[in-house]
């Protein structure tokens, strides 16, 4: 687990492609649901400390743990289905497995990274500069997975990754709002 953890750190930084990872489905199921795990108590603990932290807590009483599940299930069900169709489109299916490894792991690594958030929440301009960081550090995580798992320049896969993002979190928003106001 250390190797695993020092390669997913080294492509947290650039330094590494998935390419480095083993080829495990079992592994790759494992990280599936850490980070199913990790998301749904980061995203509890982020709503528990926004409920303390604000007077109008109407917006957020339909938030329940079914309402976070079904979100984070459908993000990660869009990330799978989005790799496995460019991988195909760029004719290298054959690299899915140690794409969505270095994608799920570094999604457990950046939704730990979310907390940072909380310890600057009290200070919102910080919190504000943090978040984007996270964000944009992010868009340059996928943008150099996608670059060496895809065999794409650099340029081209900014594009894919930022056409991935702004699906993700508008597809996240929409789900959200959906599953909210049927409730």
């Amino acid at each position: 687990m250390t190797k695993l953890t020092r390669t997913l750190f080294d492509i947290f930084l650039l330094r590494q492609t998935p390419a480095e990872l083993p080829y495990s489905k079992q592994l790759l199921g494992f990280l599936v649901i850490l980070d199913v795990l990790v998301n749904v108590a980061a995203a509890q603990i982020l709503i528990t400390v926004a409920r303390q932290s604000t007077e109008d807590t109407a917006a957020l009483t339909d938030i329940t743990t079914g309402v976070i599940l079904k979100v984070v299930l459908i993000s990660l069900g869009l990330l799978f289905g989005f790799v496995y169709s460019a991988l195909a489109i760029y004719k290298k299916s054959d690299r899915f497995v140690q794409v969505m490894t270095a994608l799920i792991g570094l999604d457990i690594l950046l939704s730990i990274l979310s907390f940072g958030v909380l310890l600057l929440m009290f200070i919102p301009i910080l919190a504000l500069v943090y978040y984007i960081l996270l964000l944009y550090w992010e868009f340059m995580i996928y943008a150099h997975v996608f670059s060496k798992g895809f065999d794409i320049d650099m340029l081209k896969s900014c594009f894919v990754s930022l056409i991935f993002l702004i699906l993700k979190h508008n597809v996240a928003e929409w789900v959200f709002k959906g599953i909210t106001s049927a409730s």
